[in-house]
């Protein structure tokens, strides 16, 4: 029983205390100090450590974190929380300035590269912390990861818990529930935005863009759910309606003669990564006898870190789906991943579009990619295009099609078909 009460209070693989030992220990410390402060680590992107270096490479790496934080803070408390995320529970401290100062010197120390198996591994970390007075340890540990989801949130290395988080938590759960009701309750809708031809003026495409009805909150836009969505997986029953509806309501306007476009469909990397995701996109065309080559499938960048996203792209392409990168630009791809990629076209992120004004590198940053697509001899998109000086500029790059606020918003397919017709 002694042997097994250890082997419960302490991790096996860093040495250091386990999530039940950390609790335990914060128990006792609350019991005589009224200051504590609890920080918790979490490494980022760790699952690449292990899928490109193997898990032994990885395993090693945690060991070397956890050693690194005992020689930092001898006189902390460490532990393994779970995964790649560990604690740290420090008392009497002074202010709260000494805190911070000791968190970013903490901070420093974990960015210094680790030398794990010939590999020189440098480290990026998210901290959550709490300062808490005489609390209770389940509230303390509870509001460490609110502190930490917010730095990961708000992509800060650093983030302290404040009272409004929680709020915002209980915000978060109360969208999380009501968005679980909204696909049985039709509550959700597609709009459509036109992708102008810059050369004839014609539409040659729409992007389906999702919209909630709310039934108290009215329309919401995809910015304050769909995070949400990705985060509970909601997203993948979520984006298996929004491909049927998007090809449903093609093949709807091809029948009546409204609409002879394609629709792009913007495909979350969760959903594109599920193992039926091909054969999905298959039963749906069949379903709704849509010819593969009337849908665009927009993919992010970042789906490039991923294992066998390849083969399911040569897949997509031989069925004759059209594939498109999204926000090209602001994510991982390069020139490599593009020339083995099969995608017909790049959608130049509108942040680039919008602010080439403001921002002079923008520029140059779209020049660059209307260069490049021209010499892969793929389409290029631009999104956010708002007035005639952005037109002009992307005009004189060649660039094929645009779509913005300057020719239409988003709009529900009724009112699409009077914007065609107009």
């Amino acid at each position: 029983m002694k042997h097994n009460g250890k082997r419960l209070l302490y991790d096996e693989l860093t040495g250091v205390y386990s999530r039940y030992g950390m609790k335990r220990k914060m128990e006792e410390v609350c019991g005589y100090t009224r200051s504590v402060v609890l920080l918790l680590i979490n490494i980022k992107r760790f699952k690449w450590i292990n899928k490109t270096m193997g898990h032994h490479v990885g395993d090693e790496v945690l060991r070397s974190v956890a050693k690194r934080l005992r020689k930092s803070i001898p006189n902390g408390t460490i532990s393994r929380q779970w995964g790649d995320e560990f604690a740290v529970l420090l008392s009497d401290m002074k202010s709260e300035k000494q805190i911070r100062t000791l968190v970013e010197s903490l901070m420093r120390t974990l960015q210094h590269p680790f030398f794990v198996r010939n590999y020189k591994i440098a480290l990026q970390c998210y901290i959550g912390g709490i300062i808490a007075k005489s609390s209770e340890v389940q509230d303390m540990l509870k509001d460490g990861e609110t502190a930490l989801l917010c730095a990961k949130e708000k992509g800060k290395d650093i983030c302290f818990f404040c009272p409004r988080m929680r709020a915002a938590l209980h915000s978060k759960i109360e969208v999380a529930f009501e968005l679980q009701q909204a696909l049985p309750n039709q509550e959700l809708a597609l709009y459509y935005q036109p992708q102008v031809n810059i050369a004839t003026g014609e539409v040659g495409g729409v992007e389906a863009l999702m919209r909630w009805q709310h039934p108290k909150k009215g329309l919401i836009l995809p910015g304050e759910f769909i995070s949400i969505a990705e985060e509970t997986d909601l997203i993948i029953p979520i984006g298996k309606w929004v491909i049927y509806e998007a090809c449903r309501q093609n093949k709807e306007w091809r029948e009546q003669g409204s609409y002879n476009g394609k629709i792009s469909i913007n495909i979350s990397p969760k959903q594109f990564m599920q193992d039926d995701f091909v054969i999905y996109v298959q039963e749906v065309l069949a379903r709704t006898k849509l010819d593969p080559s009337d849908i665009e499938l927009e993919i992010t960048e970042s789906l490039y870190l991923e294992e066998g996203i390849y083969s399911k792209l040569e897949q997509l392409r031989q069925l004759g789906v059209q594939l498109s990168i999204d926000d090209f630009g602001t994510g991982y791809a390069s020139f490599q991943y593009l020339k083995r990629c099969p995608v017909h076209a790049v959608k130049i992120a509108p942040q680039f579009v919008m602010n080439m004004d403001k921002e002079e590198p923008n520029k140059s940053i779209i020049s660059l990619i209307t260069a490049l697509a021209e010499e892969l001899q793929l389409q290029t998109i631009a999104e956010g295009v708002e007035t005639k000086e952005q037109l002009s500029f992307l005009e004189s790059l060649n660039c094929a099609y645009v779509q913005g606020y300057f020719f239409s918003p988003p709009l529900p397919p009724e009112e699409l078909i009077s914007f065609l017709k107009s």
